[in-house]
């Protein structure tokens, strides 16, 4: 479907398989696309402003430019971006956040899914809320170190930082093999219900997490004798919030 002018409606196009864009502005007419566009073919010549979409969600989508395709930045204005499955992505350029209105980088939430050729995340390391599933290339923690609110799942290869994570809201789950509670100083609140393997389960690090004020786990997890749970247990209040999971509050 060739596009040159705002002259088509999206509204009923669920099944688009093929959109080829020429234009050098924003297109009015692909705010009444559906939000998640799967196994669609993107053509784009010239510069495009994709910044009326609030939220996106792009799986197995194939990128066709007419230059070469080395940054993200068309899709930089986009408040809520999620990308799965491009393989055809090895650079993360181009996403970012910035205060500063007159720039055009603005993401604000991002969640990235098994992009496996992207190994440097350090462009997510200003947006306020990241999630991070299933992309092996992620073995750094200290490239997002400055969100605030960080997911990270089923990343199998990550390694302890070298510096302090400034995250206060933290989702861990999936494979973890290896300690990370104590690179988090900062944070509020943790949820540690997704977590498949025993390395978190014994709570090591979270006596020194004096912020946290939550911390949720799953329910199957058994009580240990370590610091973690000796101070769970004498400074926070037990909830059972589902038949998976259990929360502990800090006492006041």
């Amino acid at each position: 479907l060739p596009i040159k002018e705002a002259l088509f409606d999206f509204q009923h196009c669920q099944q688009l398989q093929t959109l080829y864009i020429e234009s050098r502005s924003s297109i009015p007419s692909l705010q009444n696309i559906s939000n998640t566009l799967k196994r669609l073919e993107l053509y784009i010549k010239g510069e495009i402003n994709l910044s009326i979409f609030n939220s996106l969600t792009l799986v197995e989508l194939s990128l066709q430019c007419t230059n070469v395709f080395t940054s993200l930045e068309i899709f930089g204005r986009i408040p809520i971006l999620t990308l799965t499955e491009m393989n055809q992505i090895t650079s993360l350029q181009g996403l970012g956040y910035d205060e500063d209105p007159s720039k055009n980088l603005r993401n604000r939430k991002v969640r990235i899914v098994s992009l496996l050729k992207v190994k440097d995340f350090t462009p997510l390391n200003t947006i306020p809320v990241v999630a991070i599933s299933d992309c092996e290339g992620f073995v750094d923690l200290g490239q997002v170190k400055d969100v605030k609110n960080l997911s990270i799942s089923y990343c199998d290869n990550i390694l302890p930082p070298s510096v302090p994570m400034n995250a206060e809201q933290v989702t861990l789950g999936g494979k973890i093999k290896h300690s990370l509670l104590e690179y988090f100083p900062n944070v509020k609140e943790l949820d540690l219900s997704y977590v498949r393997e025993d390395t978190e389960r014994g709570l090591e690090g979270l006596e020194t997490l004096v912020h946290l004020e939550r911390i949720v786990i799953a329910s199957s997890w058994e009580e240990q004798s370590t610091k973690g749970w000796e101070v769970l247990r004498i400074d926070y209040s037990k909830f059972v919030s589902s038949r998976s999971s259990s929360t502990y509050v800090k006492r006041r």
